[in-house]
């Protein structure tokens, strides 16, 4: 690229504006004046009441109670979650904190974890609540999975939003019925008359959906793994939905350590006050063909997919299952060209923290036609067993999501 992109300019500055003095630590700091709003912006998005995080960190109480937990799992760098590289692009959200962050925390803990005053609070953005919702899709019955394929049961749901005109999602949050046995979800666009005649063709609620939905071109607008919270698309884009289209849930569950109990997932959207000035799509880079041998350590395997045309990248959504080592995406020049992009990298997988990775860019990455995007995993397989490309649990993947717009 021959130009600086906005998200290196916004690094650019960032690395120059990190050369100045930081402020210095308040030596006898409270909750409401120093620490409740790192707590807020860093933890605020797992550890409230109905969040993902197993504890509420939202009053000084709460804090109080986990304060030395707290310092230790900051200072060992285990949370914050954020498993992504600082060495690829900037990325939108990221909850890593800053060193005089964990210095005002420390010393929150260690000078007694004073409450202060409550005229000193401080307003922060909370993350990991949509500013608002448009709709909230509930299974419309309780579903108990099966066993009937061994441990994992992928079954679809219908969701009907019931649009009057074309809507532009830009932001959505799953809400699992029963975390302990659903193991992912993905939700598609469908046209509704395709969609009702694979509910009707098989007994029961909804069907068996190994491998996808079923239909001809089904669109991806979302999904939940674990980690994932809210999810708001960037910029002016969005994933449109039409008139006559329903959400089609893929729900995998996974009963490898749970007994089956009743599950009825939830869908929030939330959708563009005004048609978004570039609509995306969520498109797949995939490697099937990979073979992992029994009691491998770090074997890797590697897919290029050559661009067919130019379109602009907003971001990623890396995937592999539970032997997952390390997973990258790289945008390479065309041939005979330089100026290698590393998109996101997590060197250490962990699947229970995958999220969706947006740039900082306001205007997306540009892609040329003739470039390569790269998709590179590695796993250990502790296992006696060649392990390959599956839906199971025990089964892999090496997969990512490119969020884009263009003519893809």
């Amino acid at each position: 690229m021959s130009r600086l992109t906005p998200a290196l300019f916004l690094f650019a500055l960032g690395a120059c504006s990190s050369a100045t003095t930081p402020p210095p630590v308040d030596t006898d700091p409270t909750w409401y004046k120093d620490v409740q709003p790192i707590v807020t912006a860093r933890c605020g998005g797992c550890h409230r009441e109905g969040g993902i995080g197993s504890f509420s960190l939202s009053t000084w109480a709460e804090a109080k109670d986990k304060g030395a937990a707290m310092l230790d799992a900051v200072k060992n760098q285990r949370m914050p979650p954020w498993q992504p590289s600082d060495s690829c692009q900037p990325l939108r959200g990221s909850r890593r904190m800053a060193q005089a962050e964990i210095d005002t925390l420390e010393a929150w803990v260690t000078t007694g974890m004073k409450e202060g005053d409550a005229v000193d609070q401080k307003q922060v953005a909370q993350p990991g609540v949509l500013p608002w919702v448009d709709t909230t899709l509930q299974m419309s019955e309780p579903y108990t999975p099966t066993r009937n394929r061994g441990p994992d049961d992928y079954h679809c749901f219908i969701l009907d939003p019931q649009l009057s005109g074309p809507e532009d999602v830009i932001g959505f949050q799953v809400l699992p019925g029963v975390t302990r046995e659903v193991h992912h979800v993905l939700f598609y666009s469908i046209p509704q008359a395709a969609a009702r005649a694979l509910e009707d063709g098989s007994p029961g609620y909804g069907w068996e959906c190994f491998g996808g939905p079923g239909t001809d071109s089904p669109k991806l607008i979302g999904g939940w793994v674990p980690g994932t919270d809210v999810v708001r698309f960037p910029g002016q884009t969005g994933l449109r939905m039409f008139t006559g289209d329903v959400l089609v849930m893929q729900v995998h569950y996974n009963l490898s350590a749970t007994e089956p109990a009743p599950d009825q997932t939830k869908v929030a959207l939330q959708y563009a006050k005004n048609p978004v000035a570039y609509s995306a799509q969520m498109l797949p880079l995939v490697d099937h063909s990979f073979r992992i041998p029994p009691n491998a350590t770090g074997f890797s395997t590697r897919v290029d997919i050559e661009l067919p045309v130019d379109a602009q990248l907003w971001g990623v959504v890396p995937h592999m299952h539970t032997k997952g080592k390390s997973i990258k995406v790289e945008l390479l020049p065309k041939a005979g060209e330089t100026g290698d992009s590393c998109l996101v990298d997590v060197p250490h997988w962990d699947f229970h923290w995958q999220e969706f990775y947006f740039f900082e860019s306001r205007t997306g990455l540009p892609m040329k036609a003739g470039q390569t995007l790269r998709l590179s995993c590695a796993w250990d397989n502790p296992t006696s067993k060649e392990v390959r490309w599956g839906e199971g649990t025990d089964d892999e993947m090496c997969l990512a999501f490119i969020y884009a717009t263009g003519a893809l």
